[in-house]
C-alpha cells in the first residue's frame, strides 16, 4: 500500500491528532508484520514468533498518512501537531471550505 487517508475524523472530529497516531501506528504494524502472513513450513517452526515485539519507529514506516483537513484541524497549532503525529500528506476537504479558508491553511502546511 502506498497510502492509506484518514479523513472524516481528522477534517471535523474531537480527535484529530489521536486519529492519525492510530492509522500511522495500525500501518506501521501492518507494515513489520506482513512477513508473517506469507504461508510458510519451516521444520523448525515456532510458535512464539507471532509474539515478537512489533516496530515501534516510525520512521521506518514506509505507506504514507493522508489526513483530511478542515474545521477541527486547519488551526496554525494543530497542523504542526498532526506532522508530529504521523501526517506526511494534507488533503484539504472543498466540502468544508468558506471564503479564504485554504487560501490561509495552505501557507501553514508549506511551512
Amino acid at each position: 500500500t502506498d497510502a492509506v487517508m484518514s479523513s472524516g475524523e481528522s477534517a471535523s472530529g474531537k480527535w484529530p491528532c489521536e486519529a492519525v497516531m492510530a492509522e500511522a501506528a495500525a500501518v506501521l504494524e501492518a507494515e513489520t508484520t506482513k512477513h508473517l502472513l506469507i504461508p510458510q513450513v519451516y521444520d523448525d517452526f515456532v510458535v512464539d514468533e507471532a509474539n515478537n515485539p512489533r516496530e515501534m519507529d516510525d520512521s521506518k514506516r514506509v505507506t504514507k498518512v493522508v489526513a483530511s483537513l478542515g474545521p477541527a484541524s486547519w488551526s496554525d497549532e494543530m497542523i504542526p501537531q498532526m506532522i508530529e503525529a504521523g501526517t506526511n500528506i494534507f488533503r484539504l476537504n472543498c466540502s468544508h471550505r468558506r471564503g479564504g479558508d485554504f487560501e490561509r491553511v495552505y501557507p501553514l502546511i508549506r511551512q
